[in-house]
């Protein structure tokens, strides 16, 4: 019997930069992550978002819809 690891990855042999390039790659060709990308920009922009509290709320919020991390759609935002 094959037990399940705790925090399985898409492919074993493959390293994290890869699957996380392979991520990036499907946001930036799908509809619903350009249309993320521009919401949580124009998000961020407003005075409201300024301090860092609310800016972590918006990146996470915007990260759960395409299912990313926080850190890397901020990495995206750059």
């Amino acid at each position: 019997m094959r037990r399940m690891k705790l925090q399985p990855m898409r492919n074993a042999h493959v390293g994290r930069s890869v699957l996380r390039g392979r991520i990036m790659s499907e946001i930036f060709s799908s509809a619903n992550g350009k249309r993320v990308l521009r919401e949580c920009r124009e998000a961020l922009d407003l005075p409201v978002n300024c301090d860092e509290v609310s800016r972590q709320y918006v990146l996470a919020r915007y990260a759960m819809e395409v299912d990313i991390t926080p850190a890397e759609l901020e990495d995206l935002l750059l």
